[in-house]
């Protein structure tokens, strides 16, 4: 292999150099090793990033690296590499070492990471110099004592081992329960680490997003975490500087910069804000563009006695319930939100009661010309508000009716034609405004709650905002079909 100096290895093959315990200083390691220097472009096939320099002298000393670390880092910066870099520094350098990585699956033994992994030992030829078992995907280095394992990503596979290195790949990927597990897998060695790297998700009550926000509110000194991302969550998708804070590599990686101003033009803003600037997002498929809805955010109430049209989006349990108006004007205001205590706790009951009430007196204080609600779960506080004379009107959330409503809600945030009054129950609707994503049918498109982080992913006061400001547009000209609408008049 060539530039890479060998010492006497067992019976006295030639093998590649190892390095004692005492740790590793690839940051210096030419001028701390003149006599032992590494090729790095001969180790790794390939010659690190800057960025890749740096965390490898933090996560290849044994004596002096944190138990665990926490590497976040857009797409194409080399997130992955970074990973085998530091599996094979540990696997030919380190005697005796335990590697495991943890498979993206909980069956099967493939990942991109075990994938880069042998097309770096083919291009550096140091699979020469390792034994490997491509069907039970490991290496084993006869040299050292040293051996990597890829494991499947499920708790079991985290029992019976002794690491001293455990690699999640995707972390976001991986599940609570196998990530504490293989935590745990290392308690009896003093030097072990587990390293976490992923690229953002949107699944915010995951391990990933456990370690971010540890990351970005503590300095546990435990921890090791790097983080590349704006540091304006906001900025815009074409803006330079929060390419640089991204993308480590941006000015290392041929064409990287061409293909980020390629796609802030194209991708979906929720995609590229996880895949190119390394954010976090709420959901997979926003419904709204980043940051539009909060534009149109007001803190003037809508005056009392206007004409106005409200929204009613009800649970009984568990789930919340929330009440919108909307006046002529297309200005929305939450009224009620009410919610349990702790989201998703199947022991809260709606205070029925107290809806009811505040929907009676919402009416005395505003003229309204139209409650909008969907009988399912309340038919029996629509019969009573309607014997009461208050203007109830039915809503199935059907795709029939949600498409249209959705679209023209859609609409009126893109063209400004809406505002929203940002008090504090205002919160909540620019939270589940935020919160909903699209789903899509041969009809068109609805929203709906995400797919993830169901503590923090409920939408209930943007469906009551949809009604509300749907049945609000016939006041402002709007086109709008009534046709299916079952308007059961005041008595």
């Amino acid at each position: 292999m060539p530039r890479l100096r060998y010492a006497e290895g067992v019976n006295h093959k030639p093998g590649p150099i190892t390095k004692p315990v005492s740790g590793i200083d690839l940051a210096s390691l030419a001028e701390d090793y003149p006599q032992r220097a590494i090729d790095l472009v001969a180790l790794f096939g390939y010659k690190p990033y800057t960025w890749q320099r740096k965390e490898l002298a933090v996560l290849c000393d044994p004596n002096n690296r944190p138990p665990l670390a926490y590497e976040q880092i857009a797409r194409k910066n080399g997130k992955t590499a970074l990973a085998v870099m530091v599996a094979l520094t540990e696997l030919i350098l380190l005697p005796e070492r335990h590697i495991y990585a943890v498979s993206d699956s909980e069956r099967n033994l493939t990942s991109v990471f075990w994938q880069e992994l042998r097309t770096a030992v083919e291009r550096s030829g140091m699979g020469e110099y390792l034994i490997i078992h491509h069907t039970k995907a490991r290496m084993e280095n006869p040299w050292n004592g040293s051996f990597l394992q890829l494991r499947p990503g499920n708790f079991e596979a985290s029992q019976g081992i002794n690491p001293h290195l455990v690699i999640a790949d995707e972390v976001h990927l991986i599940k609570r329960e196998v990530w504490n597990g293989y935590l745990m897998s290392t308690a009896a060695r003093s030097d072990a680490l587990v390293l976490g790297i992923t690229t953002p998700g949107y699944s915010l009550d995951g391990v990933a997003h456990d370690l971010y926000r540890d990351a970005k509110a503590t300095n546990d000194p435990d921890l090791h975490a790097r983080i590349f991302e704006p540091s304006n969550p906001e900025c815009a998708l074409d803006d330079i500087t929060s390419w640089i804070e991204s993308n480590p590599a941006l000015d290392e990686v041929p064409g990287l910069r061409d293909s980020l101003r390629r796609d802030a033009k194209r991708m979906p803003e929720n995609d590229y804000r996880r895949f190119r600037l390394g954010q976090w997002t709420s959901t997979e498929k926003s419904w709204l563009p980043y940051g539009a809805f909060r534009a149109l955010a007001t803190g003037e109430p809508i005056p009392d006695g206007s004409p106005v049209w409200l929204g009613f989006d009800g649970s009984w349990s568990g789930d919340t319930t929330a009440l919108v108006a909307c006046d002529g004007n297309g200005k929305l205001q939450v009224i009620g939100h009410w919610h349990p205590p702790a989201l998703g706790n199947p022991n809260w009951r709606v205070p029925i009661a107290e809806v009811e009430q505040t929907i009676r007196e919402t009416c005395a204080r505003w003229e309204v010309e139209e409650i909008t609600c969907d009988p399912a779960r309340w038919s029996r506080t629509i019969q009573e508000l309607e014997d009461e004379g208050l203007p109830i009107t039915e809503y199935p959330q059907s795709l029939q009716r949600m498409i249209p409503a959705t679209g023209r809600f859609y609409d009126a945030v893109m063209d400004g034609a809406l505002s929203w009054v940002a008090d504090d129950k205002g919160k909540a609707l620019e939270a589940h405004v935020s919160a909903a994503e699209t789903k899509a049918s041969d009809q068109g498109v609805t929203i709906r709650k995400p797919a993830f982080a169901p503590a923090a992913g409920n939408i209930d006061c943007a469906i009551a905002a949809v009604l509300a400001h749907d049945r609000a547009s016939r006041s402002r000209g709007v086109d709008l079909d009534v046709s299916w609408i079952n308007i059961r008049p005041a008595v």
